[in-house]
């Protein structure tokens, strides 16, 4: 029994030691905290902050956030304005890390010597601990030369302490160091209807939808067209977080000639004026700017220069808002030269005119792609008069594109001319008579008609359709079949060698991408150079999708006899075949030397 109660004995003489070490640490802890809180000029939580007062040379100022931590900060005296929160945070947050550099209470009770009978500024906190505010004043005095010190008192104590001089200065707070400089923070998120009226004209803005980035333009007698989106997020980004270069209350501005009681532009959200720009500010890049009824400022010209753009400006620098997706037919003439091309209910698309005749796929996703992406460098004039057609090379027999949307609406261009030393091509954009200029390079790029667009390819599909083939040449043939992971070379006089897949496809896909130009006559019974039998399956009675014959090549056509037609290639178009052809014969006799080697 005794043998089992020491062990006991121990377990709980090591308990009350631990325990009794735990309340020492803590009570070490407590007393370490105490004596920080003892140093701080003003121990106070931040959070828990509901108003500052200063008062100073400046005035009486009041700062105020009734709702508690993680609410905007407002000041409330001597006007109502917006007040910085990062900077009374940032301010908090030093008042809690002061410390008071001495302590000693003062001779006889005479506050005079240390400036502290009439104090030259006082921060007034106001907390709200358990529910209940609590209400310190720091008091400041006069700066001892000596120490470089102030001289401060809480408000109630009986203790004269220092603060640092920077600390001192920190709090010499004024309404222009805590007037929130933002110019409209998160005003325009919500908003569905913005009117501009400006230099360019009064016209609206709106989305169906606060959770819609698609904004479009509203003018009178004009097409409504979409926004420019870049222009859209730019005035956003500008108004919602940029910040005034210098910001005061309306008084503050009435001897400056700001020329805001006729601004040249203001910005109207659902029926209210948020924004004003007054007079340029001298000869520099700024203006003069009302936010809403309290601020009066300046800012950056940056900020205001969408608001001074021509209403045209506003919408879409594409000529074509639709996806390509949504584009179901495109027209382009020039002069007696026309084009229709036309996507059918299955979704495939034809030309009108010539149903039978294959689109290349490739080419036609470039171009509807191309289409739609068309964007103008910068505006000539917002209503183009007919008569002014001519000097800007706009003629009835211009080249002239329209596209069809899934809704009937059609968008609708003509082209001027091209001035290749600026680099750029005028183009008409019909829906709003506006005249734009656009990169001359990206304009040529949707110039097409039926036979730049024409699938005009010997063997669509090729590469992927082909398990095997044959190249026949003076009577010898090498064949190749697809198996599992690569492929097996057979040559005259040689055993089976394995080709890597990438050595074939490039072959294959160089076959498959060769167009044939203008059909030949009188060459059908010409004997070949070279034979090509393409096979879908590897079976040996399988018959050929594909067999062709090269007949001859110069410098400037091959000639290829494909059934009772005699097709001539050019020769750019022949020529990558005939490389990966030669490179294809020599990496499989490489191999097969290879393979002999022991």
């Amino acid at each position: 029994m005794k043998l089992l109660l020491r062990p006991l004995v121990a377990m709980v003489a090591a308990a009350v030691l631990f325990t009794a070490y735990l309340w020492d640490l803590n009570r070490v802890e407590r007393a370490i905290l105490r004596g920080m809180q003892a140093e701080q000029v003003l121990f106070q939580t931040p959070d828990l902050v509901t108003s500052v007062v200063f008062d100073n040379e400046h005035g009486r100022m009041k700062v105020v956030r009734p709702g508690g931590a993680g609410d905007p900060w407002q000041i409330v005296e001597p006007t109502r304005a917006p007040a910085d929160s990062s900077v009374m945070n940032s301010y908090l947050e030093n008042l809690r890390g002061a410390r008071r550099q001495a302590s000693f209470p003062p001779e006889d009770g005479d506050l005079a010597p240390y400036g502290l009978e009439e104090p030259s500024r006082a921060v007034t906190i106001t907390l709200r601990e358990n529910r209940e505010e609590v209400t310190r004043t720091l008091l400041f005095g006069r700066q001892p030369t000596e120490l470089g010190h102030v001289y401060a008192k809480i408000e109630g104590e009986e203790n004269i302490f220092t603060v640092s001089e920077w600390f001192y200065r920190n709090s010499n707070k004024q309404v222009a160091d805590l007037r929130d400089r933002s110019i409209l923070p998160g005003r325009l998120d919500t908003a569905t209807v913005m009117r501009v009226a400006g230099p360019g004209g009064s016209f609206r803005v709106e989305r169906p939808r606060e959770d819609s980035e698609r904004w479009r333009l509203v003018r009178e007698g004009h097409h409504t067209v979409p926004v420019d989106r870049v222009l859209m997020e730019r005035l956003k980004e500008n108004l919602q977080r940029g910040r005034f270069q210098e910001a005061g209350a309306p008084e503050d501005y009435e001897e400056v000639d700001h020329g805001l009681d006729s601004p040249i532009a203001r910005l109207i959200v659902e029926g209210e004026t948020v924004f004003a720009v007054g007079n340029r500010v001298g000869d520099r890049d700024q203006f003069y700017v009302q936010a809403g009824e309290d601020t009066v400022g300046i800012v950056a010209a940056s900020i205001v220069t969408d608001l001074l753009r021509p209403a045209a400006e506003w919408g879409t620098k594409r000529f074509v808002w639709l996806q390509p997706r949504e584009i179901v037919e495109v027209e382009t003439s020039s002069g007696p030269s026309t084009m229709q091309l036309v996507r059918g209910d299955d979704g495939e698309w034809f030309f009108a005119a010539t149903p039978g005749v294959p689109i290349h796929p490739q080419r036609l996703e470039d171009f509807l792609q191309r289409v739609s992406a068309l964007s103008a460098q910068q505006l000539v004039t917002s209503d183009l008069d007919r008569e002014d057609w001519r000097r800007y090379g706009i003629l009835e027999e211009s080249f002239r594109l329209t596209a069809t949307g899934q809704d009937g609406q059609r968008h609708s261009l003509r082209f001027g001319q091209t001035d290749s030393r600026e680099g750029h091509t005028y183009i008409l954009r019909e829906q709003d008579n506006s005249l734009w200029q656009v990169d001359f390079r990206e304009g040529g790029r949707i110039f097409k008609f039926r036979r730049d667009l024409e699938d005009r390819r010997i063997e669509p599909g090729l590469a992927d359709r082909t398990v095997r083939f044959d190249i026949v040449v003076a009577g010898e043939t090498m064949t190749l079949e697809k198996t599992q992971a690569a492929w097996r070379a057979e040559m005259p006089g040689e055993r089976p060698t394995i080709l890597r897949p990438t050595a074939v496809a490039n072959f294959l896909e160089a076959f498959e991408a060769m167009e044939s130009g203008d059909e030949m006559l009188g060459l059908a019974e010409q004997e070949a150079q070279a034979v090509f039998r393409f096979y879908d399956s590897a079976d040996e009675d399988a018959e050929p999708f594909l067999d062709i014959d090269l007949l001859s090549r110069t410098e400037q056509v091959a000639l290829f006899r494909k059934g009772e037609r005699v097709l001539e290639v050019p020769a750019e178009q022949f020529e990558p075949v005939d490389n990966e052809m030669v490179r294809l014969v020599l990496t499989a006799r490489a191999q097969a030397e290879q393979d002999r080697t022991p």
